[in-house]
């Protein structure tokens, strides 16, 4: 019936007659190739300088995509879940930490396949591992609270350690006021790296963020938040679950578990420069109907429904910003939404941010002045906003930038990976254009002045095929390596073509080698 309709519609000359073959070699099936689509990716990774995309699954499966043609697979030797991946671009290095804590490395200089290195057994289980391009050890954070650095070249750890910061903050403040234990708010949860002083770091605990500096391994100022956005009093939702720096340096957002997201001034410890839901941070900007859509209406006593802790933050340049200093900048916000709604990343337009207002190093002495902290708080109020709403859940994200490592890859931004989950259990990534189009007024004029009347029927016409292909303008969703592509397991389109014999035969023996880097 298929075939009988394809005949009837098209020249029946369009298609080889497959029942009458001239050799035997003309009629000779085999596998070209095994195309392994994983539906159970827990873990991505992109490096700018290499232009590799890395993934891992839930059992112990790594995949290298890069130009067309690369892609690589990387076994652990147990099927065990990817925990954390990270590329480290001074050793050339794909690194790895396993469910069991186990780390892994390959020489991604390796001629062909990615060499195996080493595997080291961890001695105790860990919170985060952060890799600056301009160092050649990892900082591995460890549940404890201590840092530990791990030398990349000589395989082995270094005797550099760092304590636990916060146990050291509550040992001072206990000289002047006894302090509960409480266990909780020093479970370490990430590393942030300074975008312009590699002496700092950043070390997020659940209580609240600490700022080390790494020649004396000591803390430079301790950043807590003392109330909740709804009250006076500390509330257990309160405690902190991510943090970004924005590029200048000056500035860092804080999310909560609570749903919130603090701005703090790097130079005043004191107090933040304000913290808000992100129902609340949008109140100044209009004309994202979506966005107003998702985060819903003010109900009873001016309460905005009840929304899930902040997952993940990140604070990029604008691509269009000539700025150095940073100029327009971009916030990435993964959770704060409201339970009831499907999870997606809200992307905010920020202001350029007048550095000249503040200092980037901490003042202990004193906090700042309240007319430059207004003015501070008035340069942070976003201009515009966006919601990503990719098909499934969004679990994690990762910038794709234009191949400049600085300020931790997120200088030169060019797209943004969802890694989502559907609700059969499956997950895999979705990719947008980013920034998104209509910040910089790219959408405008792309189909059009509606106010022409010559034009309108054209524009009625494109709208509606627009329409029927379920095609986004602003989101432009992109299109990532096939083994990567969230959704159901199943064929979407089928082709016909005429290949001659030696195609074949070239492709067969293609085929059988392997992808190189």
């Amino acid at each position: 019936m298929f075939f009988s309709r394809l005949s009837s519609t098209r020249q029946s000359k369009a298609f080889s007659d497959l029942t009458v073959t001239k050799d035997v070699g003309d009629w000779d099936p085999g596998i070209l190739r095994v195309l392994n689509h994983h539906l159970d990716f827990v873990a991505i990774a992109f490096d700018p300088m290499f232009g590799l995309l890395a993934s891992g699954t839930s059992s112990g499966v790594i995949r290298i995509f890069g130009a067309p043609g690369v892609d690589v697979s990387l076994d652990l030797p147990e099927p065990l879940p990817v925990s954390f991946l990270r590329f480290s671009t001074s050793t050339r290095q794909l690194v790895c930490i396993d469910a069991r804590d186990q780390l892994h490395f390959w020489d991604l200089s390796h001629v062909g396949h990615p060499l195996c290195q080493q595997t080291t057994v961890l001695d105790s289980g860990v919170s985060d591992i952060s890799l600056s391009p301009f160092h050649t050890h990892a900082l591995i954070l460890f549940l404890t609270g201590e840092i530990r650095a791990y030398d990349l070249l000589s395989f082995q750890m270094s005797p550099y350690m760092i304590p636990n910061l916060w146990k050291l903050y509550i040992k001072d403040v206990n000289v002047t006021v006894k302090l509960p234990p409480d266990p909780v708010m020093e479970m370490p949860m990430e590393i942030v790296s300074h975008p312009r002083d590699l002496n700092w770091i950043f070390v997020v605990f659940r209580g609240g963020v600490v700022l080390c500096d790494l020649a004396k391994r000591s803390p430079v100022a301790v950043y807590k938040r003392h109330e909740s956005v709804m009250g006076d009093s500390i509330q257990s939702a309160s405690f902190v679950t991510s943090m970004t720096v924005h590029p200048s340096g000056h500035v860092f957002v804080v999310g909560y578990g609570d749903g919130s997201v603090g701005f703090w001034e790097i130079a005043d410890e004191t107090q933040p420069l304000f913290v808000k839901t992100l129902a609340e941070l949008g109140e100044n900007v209009n004309g994202c109907s979506a966005f107003e859509q998702l985060l819903g209406t003010v109900g009873e006593n001016n309460q905005y429904p009840n929304v899930e802790p902040i997952c993940k933050l990140a604070w990029c340049r604008s691509p269009d910003s000539s700025d150095p200093v940073g100029g327009d900048t971009l916030l990435l916000v993964l959770g704060g939404c409201p339970v009831t709604s499907d999870r997606g990343l809200v992307v905010f337009l920020m202001p350029a941010f007048n550095h000249a207002l503040s200092t980037s190093f901490p003042d202990k002495s004193s906090s700042l002045h309240h007319t430059t902290r207004d003015t501070t708080v008035q340069t942070l109020l976003p201009k515009k906003a966006h919601f990503y709403s990719p098909s499934a859940l969004v679990r994690d994200f990762c910038i794709v930038s234009c191949q400049n490592r600085r300020y931790s890859g997120v200088w030169d931004p060019a797209a943004v990976i969802c890694l989502c989950s559907t609700p059969s259990s499956t997950q895999g990534v979705e990719t947008f254009r980013f920034p998104p189009r209509d910040f910089f007024g790219g959408s405008s004029g792309i189909l059009g002045d509606p106010s022409d009347s010559s034009k309108t029927d054209i524009i009625d016409h494109l709208g509606a095929l627009l329409e029927e292909m379920k095609l986004d303008l602003n989101q432009e969703l992109l299109t990532p390596p096939g083994a990567l592509r969230c959704g159901l397991s199943e064929i979407v389109k089928v082709y016909v073509m005429d290949v001659k014999p030696e195609t074949m035969d070239e492709l067969s023996k293609t085929s059988t080698t392997e992808n190189e880097l």
